[in-house]
């Protein structure tokens, strides 16, 4: 994993040309980091713990059709 320091207003590039990715740090406020996502619009970005739970409705299905 790398971890790095940001300041507001800077931005962490992934990738290059028309498939790259940009992260910028939006705003820091006590602990809260709000950040904006760029990325291809096929590219799918979710929130963990909205895959998490996609994950677990699945085995749950999974395990009742069984």
């Amino acid at each position: 994993m790398l971890i790095l320091s940001r300041n507001a207003g800077q931005r962490i590039i992934i990738g290059s040309g028309p498939r790259r990715i940009v992260i910028t740090l939006v705003s820091i406020d006590r602990n809260v980091v709000r950040i904006g996502l760029e990325a291809p619009n096929d590219v799918v970005i979710l929130r963990e713990e909205l895959v998490i739970a996609e994950e677990e409705k699945r085995k749950q299905k999974e395990e009742s059709s069984e």
